[in-house]
């Protein structure tokens, strides 16, 4: 979707911690001061995410930065002539996680690794948490293996997923696979939040996962900080997460996820439950269908 008053943007640019980004921002600025350029250098995502991007050495472009619809900076990206230098991506609780390719060539699984740190602002002192397979995010292949996932905040190997599925996805890459060890529920439900898995009518897509004959859709989300609230879009409000709560929805592509508190369409609107034995317990947040919070209520 295309942008054509940038007023709002470059305030935002002003406001949020692009810094980080390097050169990137600052040809952001410049590229919204002309119109000829303006065009290919911002794109609005159909719940209002705005894309900044800059141009490549092979003339295609890269994502730079992200913003919610409300202004907050969602993602920060630096880049060198032929590889990422280094990325930011937010988690819900606003606090940052940075990926530093290339750092390590002691890795388990024989190869080269990139590592996952741990900040409060991009760009900021930042505290290492553990290392993944190295990647080339200008031509991503695979979903990478992450060594130690119990040391990554809540949302953060979401996050990072998420990431992962918009750059392929800004690079037209058709699918991903996973050939890593640990193809259990929690990687395969995690995965679904930003990936669509192929062939669709498996019938068993745990178990071709397992097997590693599933592929992976690039299909990221779009997220939203409203309140104290971080919001997850994709064609619906999917995920909530909310004062430490995640509240999901029931089905995700044909998969049913069972969890204690759950997202539901009611009256219009959506609504984030305590749900046990098939039933409403209590409703925590009210949301309009476009994930803005119109009412919280103190759970009981």
């Amino acid at each position: 979707m295309p942008v054509r008053d940038h007023s709002q943007l470059l305030a935002w640019l002003d406001r949020e911690p692009v810094d980080a980004a390097g050169e990137a921002a600052d040809a952001v600025r410049r590229a919204l001061a002309r119109p000829a350029t303006a065009e290919a250098t911002v794109a609005v995502a159909p719940h209002g995410s705005t894309i900044c991007y800059v141009a490549g050495p092979d003339g295609g472009r890269r994502r730079a930065l992200e913003f919610d619809r409300r202004g907050n900076l969602l993602a920060a990206i630096r880049w060198r002539p032929e590889a990422l230098d280094r990325a930011w991506v937010r988690i819900p609780d606003r606090s940052w996680l940075e990926i530093q390719p290339g750092v390590t060539a002691d890795a388990p699984w024989g190869a080269s690794s990139d590592r996952l740190l741990h900040a409060g602002r991009p760009g900021g002192p930042a505290t290492a948490l553990t290392v993944f397979e190295a990647l080339d995010y200008l031509r991503l292949e695979r979903i990478p293996v992450l060594a130690e996932p119990g040391r990554v905040p809540p949302g953060g190997g979401t996050a990072v997923l998420n990431l992962l599925a918009a750059l392929a996805a800004d690079r037209g890459v058709p699918a991903l696979t996973y050939r890593g060890p640990y193809p259990g529920e929690h990687l395969f439900l995690s995965l679904l939040e930003s990936f669509r898995y192929a062939p669709a009518d498996v019938p068993d897509p745990l178990a071709a996962l397992a097997a590693g004959t599933l592929v992976w859709e690039p299909a990221p989300h779009e997220r939203l900080f409203a309140g104290d609230a971080c919001v997850h879009l994709r064609g619906r409000v999917e995920k909530v997460v909310w004062r430490g709560r995640t509240y999901y929805r029931p089905d995700w592509q044909g998969v049913g996820r069972h969890a204690p508190r759950r997202v539901r369409d009611e009256a219009g609107g959506v609504r984030c439950s305590l749900w046990a034995l098939g039933e409403v317990i209590e409703d925590h947040l009210v949301l309009a269908p476009d994930g803005e919070v119109l009412e919280a209520r103190e759970p009981r």
